[in-house]
């Protein structure tokens, strides 16, 4: 059964702005610490900052999708999560 939430756009947006305020503090933080050690100033911070980006790109992409569609396919994200956990294991460098 699927269920329609009522508040569903109000948790989004409170989520959507405390991950990303939570970026911002986590670029500040990775710059005061790396730019004395590195010998280029923003080379953590652009790296960082290029998987932020891309991280919050797909988040953003997710946030327009309708929920009532993730809870028809839970059970194929689930398989398909479960399988990259354990290639990611199986053929790590580590």
């Amino acid at each position: 059964m699927v269920k329609k939430y009522k508040n569903y756009f109000l948790y989004n947006n409170i989520l959507l702005f405390s991950v990303l305020i939570l970026c911002v503090i986590g670029l500040t933080m990775i710059f005061s610490s790396s730019s004395v050690l590195s010998e280029s100033k923003f080379s953590y911070l652009t790296r960082q900052a290029v998987f932020m980006a891309v991280g919050v790109l797909v988040m953003l992409v997710t946030y327009k999708i309708n929920i009532n569609l993730f809870f028809k396919i839970e059970v194929y994200i689930y398989i398909c999560v479960y399988f990259a956990l354990k290639f990611g294991s199986i053929f790590s460098l580590e």
